[in-house]
């Protein structure tokens, strides 16, 4: 129904074959935003951001922790200090689209879709939104809302995907 009102891309629920690398690293139960991934990989790089002040946080969210960062942190911030890190151009690293985290979750990772945290999406909603979902109590790979990109929120993380797609 959104696609069909135009508030979301009308490619939003298809796959564009290519490669791409993706984050498999496991999630975590949100209790009071003061959680980390387990053995997060991306730690480090977010910890490094924050005592920059690049991206914000709140009181009780650990330095390295993917929770509390804006939408537009992870695309404008985040997204682009994962790729220096990596050595890839700016542009290949991105957060995952909705149907990517779904067809990820369904196909090659079992642990998506399985917390009751959230996810940041790449996917705009309207003029201002992006999508967000993953949440095991709302329905885990098929849980999927919109909020205001820059709205930080303490329960909704991100997840980077880097792709090798024109």
């Amino acid at each position: 129904n959104q696609i069909r009102e135009g508030n979301i891309r009308s490619d939003a629920a298809s796959l564009c074959r290519g490669w791409y690398m993706a984050d498999f690293t496991l999630g975590v139960d949100y209790t009071d935003g003061s959680q980390v991934f387990p053995d997060d990989p991306l730690a480090s790089i977010i910890a490094k951001l924050r005592e920059e002040k690049k991206i914000g946080q709140y009181d009780n969210t650990p330095a390295g922790s993917r929770f509390a960062i804006t939408h537009d942190e992870w695309r404008e911030v985040v997204c682009p200090a994962i790729a220096q890190e990596l050595g890839f151009k700016p542009d290949q690293v991105r957060l995952e689209r909705a149907v990517e985290f779904n067809a990820i979750g369904n196909v090659y990772d079992p642990n998506r879709g399985r917390f009751n945290m959230w996810e940041w999406f790449k996917d705009t909603f309207g003029d201002s939104g992006r999508l967000f979902g993953g949440d095991l109590g709302r329905g885990g790979l098929a849980d999927v809302y919109c909020r205001l990109s820059s709205r930080r929120g303490g329960y909704v993380a991100g997840r980077p995907l880097v792709s090798f797609v024109k």
